[in-house]
């Protein structure tokens, strides 16, 4: 058998660039694996139990690791700290808060964790301002028993200036105005609302009082699950709210007021819900709320959801309308 030294020297060439290019993809897959389009979350952590994550400014963030707080100790006051709304992941407005693109901040929490033991934190806030936020891709657990807890809470100036009730300025992310219909406002007119733009999405929420709290214009929900311990698992007040695909869960109280219901809408007008689920895991003596409750909201349509355990599926309170399709 004869050596060809020029066949061998091709074969060992082509292996060669094989392996090479082989290599190259490795390399570039890696590499594109190292640079997702999103920046790490900030994280603050005055010391090792308070680690939260700060956003200050618009652009897209991805969760690294999971979050998570635990009851703490304060040797001063003798007893556990006492939170009243504190966010696990805060975003903060600094200057201007708008006009801003409609999706300015994106927060993925890449399949992560914001978890707290203690008792009345937030999962996610924006007290602070921040329009056009989008949240999604993780689980969110807070316990709470009073209205500073809630899974995800994002309103801002978009509420507009409120309403006066005899007197006293009032907003509807409040718990005492989140009720009042505009007929008992001081001037008869509902609240003014500016778009902006929410998006919660693919997300499993398990909160002690209220899971999601929207407040402006033009917000979605969809393709979650909301677990409450209470009564309400989602309220969005503003108009133009799309509501869809989600899963809500009411364990426990159930209803305790007129306006109760797992998902609460007020000046939704032209709100949309679709192919939704309500179940009512409620005790032996807890009474059911209303599946979905609407104030002062016109033009909505409620379509192909389906309804467990619930005494109604939909009640109407003020000046509301919708069709069921």
């Amino acid at each position: 058998m004869q050596f060809d030294a020029g066949a061998a020297l091709a074969m060992n060439l082509g292996r060669t660039m094989t392996t090479m290019v082989a290599l190259l993809g490795l390399h570039v897959g890696m590499a594109c694996a190292a640079a997702p389009n999103c920046a790490p979350l900030p994280l603050t952590a005055p010391n090792a139990d308070e680690v939260s994550g700060l956003i200050r400014a618009p652009g897209a963030y991805c969760l690294g690791s999971d979050i998570r707080r635990q009851p703490k100790f304060d040797v001063h006051a003798g007893r556990t700290l006492q939170y009243a709304g504190e966010g696990l992941l805060k975003i903060e407005c600094v200057g201007l808060c708008g006009p801003l693109p409609k999706l300015a901040y994106q927060i993925d929490l890449q399949g992560h964790a914001l978890i707290s033991t203690t008792q009345n934190m937030r999962g996610i806030e924006n007290d602070g301002g921040g329009l056009g936020v989008a949240v999604r891709n993780g689980r969110i657990e807070v316990p709470g028993t009073r209205s500073p807890n809630i899974g995800i809470a994002l309103r801002g100036e978009a509420d507009g200036p409120g309403f006066l009730v005899g007197g006293v300025r009032c907003w509807p992310a409040q718990a005492a105005c989140a009720d009042v219909p505009a007929a008992k406002t001081d001037d008869g007119r509902a609240p003014q609302y500016k778009a902006s733009n929410y998006l919660v999405e693919h997300l499993q929420i398990r909160a002690g009082w209220r899971g999601v709290q929207l407040g402006g214009g033009a917000n979605v929900l969809r393709d979650s699950v909301i677990e409450v311990d209470s009564y309400t698992a989602a309220f969005l007040f503003g108009p133009g709210a799309i509501i869809e695909n989600n899963t809500f869960i009411i364990h426990g109280e159930g209803e305790r007021g007129p306006f109760d219901a797992a998902l609460k809408l007020r000046d939704a007008h032209g709100a949309v819900v679709r192919n939704n689920k309500f179940i009512f895991k409620g005790g032996w003596f807890a009474k059911a709320p209303a599946a979905i409750n609407l104030l002062d909201s016109t033009d909505v349509v409620i379509e192909n959801n389906t309804f467990d355990g619930f005494n109604q599926q939909v009640r109407s309170n003020g000046a509301s309308k919708y069709i069921v399709q």
